[in-house]
């Protein structure tokens, strides 16, 4: 069976990330969902404080309810930001992260889980 959270973790082992800052739902950033298995990995976890958690999750609330806009971009893009220093990779954990980052070229690797999980179904269907 695949698993979105293994599958991510795959991915960012196999591109030799070290450090990764995980965004995501207060829920999965609460229950350790891809920290644990990145730590158990050899990668090290960043994750938001409480207040940027809080900024975060305003994001997704706002692209879920309004779609993307330039406003939940730049929140975003700040909150990524605030970290990049420290990390080689930013997984979005959630699916409207992606979509607030639409059209924005990044400087750090991103790991797009949703598509991550979807390049596995469909290799997972043609073997």
């Amino acid at each position: 069976m695949l698993s979105i959270i293994d599958e991510t973790v795959r991915a960012v082992v196999m591109d030799d990330v070290k450090r990764v800052l995980v965004l995501g739902t207060p829920f999965i950033l609460q229950n350790k969902l891809y920290q644990n298995k990145l730590s158990r990995a050899g990668v090290k976890v960043e994750v938001p404080t409480k207040t940027d958690q809080k900024r975060l999750f305003e994001v997704i609330l706002s692209v879920l309810n309004y779609g993307p806009t330039q406003k939940s971009q730049d929140e975003l893009l700040s909150i990524i930001n605030a970290y990049k220093r420290g990390v080689d990779g930013v997984i979005l954990g959630c699916t409207e992260l992606p979509l607030a980052l639409r059209n924005v070229r990044m400087e750090i690797r991103t790991f797009d889980t949703l598509q991550i999980l979807a390049d596995a179904v469909y290799n997972y269907s043609i073997s």
